[in-house]
């Protein structure tokens, strides 16, 4: 027992009272064992030494109560230190794990992008085919609406009146009307009452070859004047 207590865990100007007791220990075993031959003659103890022989009976009691505690703590501390290195094993190994599974889980990550690769590169050429195919159709959008507004012009271009060059009958008829349907005081031209005499032609077509009229007089009477001069 007193081989397992380090030397620096006795109290100081003790330890040759330890060292003592024990070789007194190892004498009283060898004289049970009757290797040494036990006193005949013992004299009778004074007071003051079985005064010493109960204070070394104390100091060894308390010595043993400390070694007995020394152990405990040692025996703790060891405990302690065990568990520590188990968890921290533990704490290994579960790291040791956790890279394992990350590192599967990459492993099969890039096994299914390389699986996955080619449908999306064709996933794309059908992305960008549909593109196409969407401005294509706006393009003839564009172009049948272009279409449907050129149709729609046609009729109206169709309903329009074509331009008929004015016969010397519907002249005279239009200076007649003009002669009978002008008001002298005014010279206000009632050209409703001059068309109806003048099938296929609008008021309108009435007043602008009437002014075309009037204009050639004009000039002619100008050309006329000028070469009397």
């Amino acid at each position: 027992m007193l081989e397992s207590v380090p030397a620096l865990c006795l109290p100081k100007g003790r330890a040759q009272y330890v060292i003592d007791l024990a070789m007194r220990s190892e004498r009283t075993e060898a004289a049970r064992a009757g290797v040494l031959a036990p006193r005949s003659r013992r004299k009778p103890l004074q007071p003051y030494e079985q005064a010493h022989r109960s204070w070394r009976a104390r100091e060894e009691a308390r010595l043993l109560r400390r070694v007995q505690r020394i152990d405990g703590l040692y025996d703790r501390l060891q405990r302690e230190e065990a568990a520590r290195l188990q968890r921290l094993q533990r704490e290994e190994t579960r790291r040791q794990q956790r890279l394992q599974r990350e590192e599967e889980r990459l492993q099969w990550e890039e096994a299914r992008l390389q699986q996955v690769a080619p449908q999306v590169q064709q996933a794309a050429q059908q992305v960008q085919q549909a593109q196409q195919a969407q401005q294509a159709q706006q393009v003839q959008l564009a172009q049948l609406a272009q279409l449907g507004q050129l149709a729609q012009q046609a009729p109206q271009v169709a309903q329009r009146p074509q331009q008929r060059v004015w016969t010397a009958t519907e002249t005279e008829l239009l200076r007649k009307g003009v002669a009978e349907h002008t008001d002298t005081s005014t010279g206000r031209i009632s050209w409703a009452n001059i068309v109806p005499g003048l099938p296929g032609r609008g008021i309108e077509q009435a007043k602008q070859r009437w002014k075309t009229l009037r204009k050639r007089v004009r000039e002619s009477a100008k050309q006329g004047g000028g070469s009397r001069r």
